[in-house]
């Protein structure tokens, strides 16, 4: 994606927020970095874009390697600045690359985006994963909602962010749904609140995609099963952007460290990419 919007002229920047295995950097064929986030972070970079590194497909890249231990261990205040700093990157995109985990990092970096992507496979496993990664990324997304870096805090009301902590932090497990008695309480309780609570649960904006679709695979009956969750368990819409097929070129260029977008620019992969991309309305 990040190659494609950079060939098609646009200034891009990538960023590796796979603190547990960062490994963007290979991809983008600099298996060396000499510049990485943790010059940002132990305050060698005073800006986190004087971070980045020229990669010979168009995109910057600000590489999450490091030969420092402890770099998936930052701190909240760490994660606070890296979020700012790259709200004030100078590019037409950035895009951040992250891991399928549920720590509140993943998430925190997940919910700062404008256009969330979760990506999966038609495995079961991976699917159902989506779902668990969706609800784990919408709960943190409504306890944070109206904290001081998120664009909500300009309309905090006390009386549903005290409603939302208790019925949110209520019991844990993927099969509760603090959906349906927030709304209830709201409705009964707060109607004064239930249209904000509406634009809250809409501003989540979360995008699915999925990836090496074989010819057997139902692809789009699982999406639509993934996005039927998302609206019954969450309330909140899930976009679905499209899957790609399985390709040996994706696995050749892989392990050739050339993107295939760059490889065959007129190719499935890239059209597939594009038509994605228009889905998601950027």
């Amino acid at each position: 994606l990040g190659v494609l919007l950079a060939n098609s002229g646009k200034q891009v920047v990538l960023i590796d927020l796979d603190l547990d295995g960062a490994n963007l950097h290979l991809y983008m064929n600099r298996v060396k970095p000499h510049r990485c986030l943790d010059d940002f972070l132990r305050g060698r970079t005073n800006r986190l874009e004087d971070a980045a590194i020229t990669t010979p497909y168009g995109p910057r890249l600000i590489a999450g390697s490091s030969q420092g231990l402890g770099l998936r261990q930052v701190t909240f205040t760490q994660k606070i600045n890296i979020i700012k700093a790259i709200s004030r990157i100078k590019a037409d995109y950035v895009i951040m690359d992250l891991g399928g985990n549920t720590s509140f990092n993943t998430l925190d970096f997940f919910n700062s985006a404008n256009y969330g992507i979760v990506v999966t496979t038609c495995d079961p496993a991976a699917y159902l994963e989506a779902i668990n990664f969706t609800c784990a990324a919408f709960y943190r997304y409504m306890l944070r909602v109206f904290s001081n870096e998120s664009p909500w805090q300009l309309r905090k009301q006390d009386d549903l962010e005290d409603l939302i902590h208790l019925i949110f932090n209520h019991g844990r497990g993927p099969n509760r749904r603090p959906m349906w008695p927030l709304v209830q309480k709201v409705k009964t309780e707060q109607p004064h609140n239930l249209q904000l609570l509406r634009d809250i649960v809409g501003g989540f904006n979360v995008n699915l995609a999925i990836n090496a679709a074989t010819e057997g695979d139902a692809a789009r009956e699982i999406a639509a099963h993934v996005c039927r969750a998302s609206r019954k368990i969450l309330f909140a819409h899930m976009n679905y952007l499209g899957h790609l097929d399985y390709s040996e070129a994706i696995a050749s260029s892989a392990r050739s460290f050339v993107p295939a977008v760059r490889t065959d620019p007129a190719g499935e992969i890239t059209r597939t990419i594009k038509r994605m991309l228009s889905r998601l309305d950027v």
